[in-house]
C-alpha cells in the first residue's frame, strides 16, 4: 500500500532537518505565496539564505506534478536562481531539478491557465538524475 503524500513529504522534511542539523543550518517554511506546506528554505545561523526547495509529491501512476507558476515566479524573485524543485513519487524514484532547468523545462510545456500551473510528467523529468532514497537526493544539494 502506498504512503500518503503528507507522510512522504513529512519523511522527506525529517531527513532534510537531519542534514541541516549536522551542518548547523536552519530549515524553515518558506512563505512565498501564502502556501508554505511544500516550500522550505535552508539558511545559515545568521539568516543567510543558502537555497530554497519546492517539494511536490505524487502517489499514483502515471505520475505528474502540478507546478504552480506563481510559486515559480515568487521563488525566483525572492531567492534568485538559488532554488530546486524536488519531485517525490511514492516508492521512488525522486528527482531534484535546479531552478534554471525547471524554467527551461516548463517553457516547453503547455500552460494550464485555469489552474495556473504546468504539468510535469514522467517523460519530462527523464533527463534528470533519479534517486531512490532521500539521503542520496539531499547529498546533491549545494551544502557549504
Amino acid at each position: 500500500m502506498s504512503q500518503s503524500s503528507t507522510v512522504i513529504r513529512r519523511d522527506f522534511f525529517k531527513e532534510l532537518d537531519l542534514f541541516c542539523e549536522v551542518r548547523n543550518l536552519i530549515p524553515t517554511p518558506f512563505n512565498v505565496t501564502g502556501r508554505m506546506g511544500n516550500l522550505k528554505k535552508v539558511s545559515t545561523g545568521t539568516g543567510q539564505l543558502l537555497f530554497a526547495l519546492y517539494v511536490k509529491v505524487k502517489t499514483e501512476n502515471p505520475p505528474f506534478w502540478g507546478i504552480n507558476v506563481n510559486q515559480l515566479n515568487s521563488l525566483t524573485s525572492r531567492s534568485g536562481h538559488n532554488w530546486f524543485l524536488v519531485l517525490l513519487l511514492g516508492g521512488g524514484p525522486f528527482y531534484i531539478i535546479p531552478a534554471q532547468e525547471v524554467n527551461r523545462t516548463v517553457d516547453s510545456l503547455p500552460f494550464q491557465g485555469d489552474k495556473g500551473e504546468f504539468k510535469l510528467h514522467a517523460r519530462d523529468v527523464e533527463p534528470f538524475d533519479r534517486f531512490y532514497d532521500y539521503k542520496s537526493l539531499l547529498a546533491r544539494l549545494p551544502w557549504p
